[in-house]
């Protein structure tokens, strides 16, 4: 694993989350979120791609009881499974090619809870809309939204 690569990715020995640790939900998310602490189900592997310097980015359509959004994780694919309920703290939200996606920062963690179920809901797709910027500085967008189609 890279040197910069900081996840911890663990199996919790207690079913339950840390009730002192609050929640948000996916529906919540927007462009810019930062330090977003989501539980989640993977639903589907989208892809594994392998970049310059040999890590490895997995992507993955997740979901909770009120949407679905995108994950993006480094060096972790071989981890995490289709049906595998997560604990992500510290995460952050920005567009992956126009498509709002949940990232784990490099103080961020992911853990895999002994859980083996929870409710989630696929629709509404937080990752299924292009986004547009709505405002732009020299170092990117500011905000996003809809693109029209």
């Amino acid at each position: 694993m890279s040197e910069y690569v900081h996840y911890i990715y663990e199996i919790m020995s207690d079913t339950k989350t840390s009730e002192s640790e609050s929640q948000d939900a996916i529906l919540s998310l927007r462009f810019g979120s930062k330090g977003v602490t989501i539980k989640c189900i993977v639903l589907e592997k989208l892809r594994v791609t392998k970049t310059a310097r040999g890590d490895s980015i997995g992507e993955y359509l997740v979901a909770d009881e009120t949407a679905a959004i995108n994950l993006a994780v480094f060096n972790l694919s071989e981890y995490i499974k289709n049906g595998d309920i997560l604990l992500i703290s510290n995460g952050y939200c920005t567009l992956h090619r126009k498509r709002l996606t949940v990232y784990v920062g490099q103080q961020g963690t992911i853990r895999k809870t002994n859980e083996f179920t929870l409710m989630y809901q696929e629709d509404p797709n937080m990752s299924a809309t292009d986004w547009e910027p709505d405002s732009v500085t020299e170092r990117g967008p500011v905000s996003v939204r809809p693109a029209n189609k």
